[in-house]
């Protein structure tokens, strides 16, 4: 895939439309163009380049520049054009080209086209061929009517609510107090052996181009940043900007944990760290840049209160739960934050530039034959040595290691590595790495004699666990069997030995409701139960057996129903405007060399 990316482009055509041909070259470009206009929030999720084709960037590329094509052949075959009036009306009421009264600026429409790399002419080609294509898509969108029933249907789904009977039994209630005897736990060891395995440990010798390592490489003037400052002045119309506190979860359970700790209230930082999660501040968000990355993350980072936790929003990257530290609303930005922002993206591109270069030359030398500590001497960087790290950055201490950078793809390439083999230079967050295994200590299963206490505990765990499953069984015969819920409290208070942390409720709720104690997975399952039905779901510190009292039907004032058909027309006309052009593609013979792009 590496070599897909940066391999030598053909110009031959990859991308055929009627008479409109795409090369390899031009494909590569646009793929690079893309990752590069979502660099800085790719990198705080922690995706490279890579992460990014294999998620499906480069065929985003393919279908954008397939698409475009195709409306460009429609245009030319339904013989439309753009009258010199509108391309005027166009340019003169683009807010990038205004003053601050809002009148239409020519020498800012100078400047401004002149930061893009284009000359005038080349940017009114290119913005009668955009307008060319708005008229074609605007002729499907504008069409579009999503129908009542579906309307209907949605509001349903969304709106609904349910009332459930719910109980809540903590796994920890009712402990078991008594230790087996040997022959039990013997066999209780000799079927759950794994559990009691020893981590893997790895010892390591590193290069890191991170922050702290590149800091004597990358320093910036006071008249660089000056520069640049001037340059931008006439441009500094900014959108409204986001920055928020966040972590990317791909484990679902996780997300559940990070919930609970919340509502208990602590801080996203603290709950993220007790499930060994990084919070990370993704900084200056533009909502237009970030919807073309994932719309529905988009939508919840500029919808989100200040200072609340909003999650999780799921997208392809995984579960994200968020919360909006500061809000820069949108207008003529300030000079003292243009000037940050610009010093923070010439140290960036700095950056880039030098471990572009040193990696290059840590590269060479190794494969001319030095030595990880000579490749290192060579560009004077340390080498850094880390002993007995396991696949999760702890230590036989199970304390996390000092100095140990967070990135996502350094232990995954440690342990994929044999010992004394130097890895290749990888890419990630924030910088690069190359790295040597110098001793691997395997995972091992220690004898029972020697973990006796800890086999004790665990079956005590299992036995907490098995017992509190049983009850929650029990609670759901009673309840399906039309047991009244204070009936049921009682029984299950009198039998529990700690009733403080039992708890039976009635609870209202709705879908994707992330202010509910309950999973978002028993939620979804209540709302498969008919009336009377009942449900029981397992996490990792509670059962939760709930019976389904009765159905609320929808009750929305009027602004939320306008804001849903908006969105559902919107939606409904992205399905419409991609299979038309799709029959575009169709009809106009659209080709891909698939075989280009799977080549050498």
């Amino acid at each position: 895939m590496a070599d897909y990316i940066t391999r030598q482009p053909s110009e031959r055509p990859v991308i055929v439309v009627g008479n409109i041909t795409i090369s390899l070259k031009v494909l590569q470009e646009e793929f690079h163009r893309d990752v590069t206009r979502f660099q800085a929030i790719l990198d705080q999720l922690s995706v490279t380049a890579e992460d990014a084709y294999r998620m499906g960037f480069m065929q985003q590329t393919i279908k954008r520049l397939a698409a475009t094509a195709a409306m460009d052949m429609a245009a030319r075959a339904y013989s439309l054009t753009v009258p010199d009036e509108l391309l005027v009306r166009a340019v003169s009421r683009n807010p990038a080209f205004q003053d601050t009264a809002g009148r239409f600026d020519r020498t800012l429409f100078r400047h401004t086209v002149a930061a893009q790399g284009k000359s005038e002419d080349v940017y009114l080609r290119d913005l009668r061929q955009q307008l060319l294509r708005v008229q074609v898509s605007d002729s499907v969108i504008n069409a579009v009517t999503v129908p009542a029933t579906l309307l209907e249907r949605f509001k349903q789904h969304r709106y609904e609510k349910r009332v459930a009977e719910i109980v809540i039994l903590p796994i920890t209630e009712a402990p078991v107090l008594h230790s087996p005897d040997y022959t039990i736990l013997e066999k209780f060891y000799r079927e759950n052996t794994t559990i009691f395995a020893t981590p893997e440990y790895r010892t390591f010798s590193a290069i890191l181009l991170t922050g702290s390592t590149l800091a004597p490489f990358v320093s910036i003037t006071e008249e660089v940043i000056q520069k640049a400052c001037d340059d931008a002045r006439l441009t500094l119309r900014m959108p409204e900007m986001r920055t928020v506190e966040h972590v990317l979860l791909t484990n679902h359970a996780h997300v559940e944990t990070i919930l609970r700790f919340i509502r208990q209230g602590w801080s996203l930082v603290q709950a993220a760290r007790e499930t060994m999660h990084q919070v990370t501040s993704l900084r200056y968000l533009n909502r237009a840049e970030i919807e073309k990355i994932e719309p529905t993350l988009a939508k919840a980072v500029f919808t989100a209160a200040m200072d609340t936790v909003k999650g999780p929003i799921q997208s392809a990257f995984g579960w994200h739960i968020l919360r909006v530290v500061d809000i820069i609303p949108a207008g003529v930005a300030s000079l003292g934050f243009m000037r940050d922002q610009i010093k923070e993206e010439l140290i960036a591109e700095k950056t880039r530039d030098v471990v572009y270069e040193l990696s290059g030359k840590i590269e060479d030398a190794i494969n001319g034959g030095a030595s990880l500590e000579e490749a290192a001497q060579q560009v004077d960087l340390p080498v850094q040595v880390f002993t007995s790290v396991d696949r999760f950055g702890l230590g036989k201490d199970r304390q996390t290691i000092a100095n140990l950078p967070l990135i996502r793809a350094f232990l995954q390439k440690i342990f994929k590595l044999q010992t004394g083999i130097i890895s290749v230079m990888t890419e990630s967050k924030n910088g690069s790495f190359v790295v040597r295994i110098d001793a691997t200590i395997p995972s091992m299963i220690p004898s029972l004699q020697d973990i006796q206490k800890d086999v004790v505990n665990q079956w005590k765990i299992t036995q907490n666990r098995e017992s509190a499953r049983q009850k929650a069984e029990g609670v759901a015969e009673r309840l399906r069997n039309s047991i009244l819920l204070r009936d049921i409290n009682d029984n299950v208070h009198t039998h529990a030995a700690d009733t403080s942390s039992t708890t039976s409720v009635l609870q209202t709720f709705v879908r994707n409701d992330i202010d509910s104690p309950l999973s978002t997975t028993f939620i979804t399952r209540l709302f498969g139960l008919t009336v009377g039905e009942t449900a029981v779901d397992e996490t990792a510190e509670v059962f939760t057996v709930g019976r389904l009292q009765s159905i609320i039907a929808p009750s929305v004032d009027e602004s939320a129903i306008v804001n849903m058909k908006q969105e559902m027309t919107r939606q409904y006309a992205e399905d419409i405007f991609t299979q038309f052009a799709a029959a575009m593609g169709r009809e106009f013979n659209l080709i891909i060399n698939q075989r280009m792009l799977d080549g050498p």
